[in-house]
C-alpha cells in the first residue's frame, strides 16, 4: 500500500488513473504531467477539503440535529419547515454534504 500511496516512480505510471493521489506530495509532483481537466480535479478536491475543514456551523449542527429524528421517523411534514430553513442558510461545502444525507435518507 505504501508503494501505491508513496512512491513517486508508481505514482508518474498511474498519473490519475486511480484518481487524485492521496499524498499531496505525489499531486504537486504530478501536476505538471497531467492534463487541465485532471488538474482542475485536483484544485476542486483541494478546494474542497479546505472548505470542508471549517466544519459545520453551531446553527446547522443544532438544526440537523432537530429534523434527523423527524425525517429518519418518516415524519415529513414536520420535518419540511425546519428543512426549508436549513436550506435557505449559508452553507458551507460540509453543510452542503449532511444537507444532501438528509435529503437521500
Amino acid at each position: 500500500m505504501n508503494l501505491v500511496i508513496n512512491d513517486p516512480d508508481f505514482a508518474k505510471i498511474q498519473l490519475m488513473s486511480r484518481g487524485v493521489p492521496l499524498s499531496g506530495k505525489i499531486t504537486a509532483q504530478l501536476m505538471p504531467e497531467i492534463s487541465p481537466v485532471e488538474q482542475s480535479m485536483v484544485e476542486t478536491t483541494i478546494v474542497y477539503q479546505l472548505e470542508a475543514a471549517k466544519g459545520a456551523s453551531p446553527q446547522f449542527v443544532k438544526k440537523y440535529r432537530a429534523v434527523y429524528p423527524m425525517i429518519a421517523a418518516k415524519n415529513l411534514t414536520e420535518a419540511g419547515p425546519l428543512m426549508q430553513e436549513i436550506e435557505k442558510g449559508d452553507l458551507n461545502y460540509y453543510a452542503q454534504a449532511w444537507l444532501w444525507w438528509l435529503k437521500y435518507l
